[in-house]
């Protein structure tokens, strides 16, 4: 994430995941959301779309909360590899 903090796979995952739910079973607000773009004056700009944003602040951010994990205010990030789906920790740590 660009503050620096980590997800673990799990929690991206969820964050795919997302995306599908919202788009089997409201297809409708799904596809408004994915087709908002932010006006580069937009302090939302960060995200991509409105979707990005909504999957981010309603299901990721509580979720990676709850796990102890980071939370990001974008949709910005790198990958990187961890010992396993569930943990930020990465290989040797």
């Amino acid at each position: 994430m660009t503050d620096g903090s980590m997800h673990s796979p799990s929690i991206g995952l969820l964050h795919e995941l997302s995306h599908a739910y919202g788009y089997l079973f409201n297809k409708k607000a799904y596809t408004e959301r994915s087709n908002y773009k932010y006006s580069s004056y937009d302090s939302d700009a960060k995200y991509d779309n409105a979707e990005e944003k909504f999957v981010i602040d309603n299901i990721e951010t509580p979720a990676a909360e709850k796990l102890g994990e980071g939370t990001r205010k974008d949709h910005r990030g790198k990958n990187y590899e961890t010992q396993g789906p569930t943990t930020i920790k990465k290989p040797g740590e």
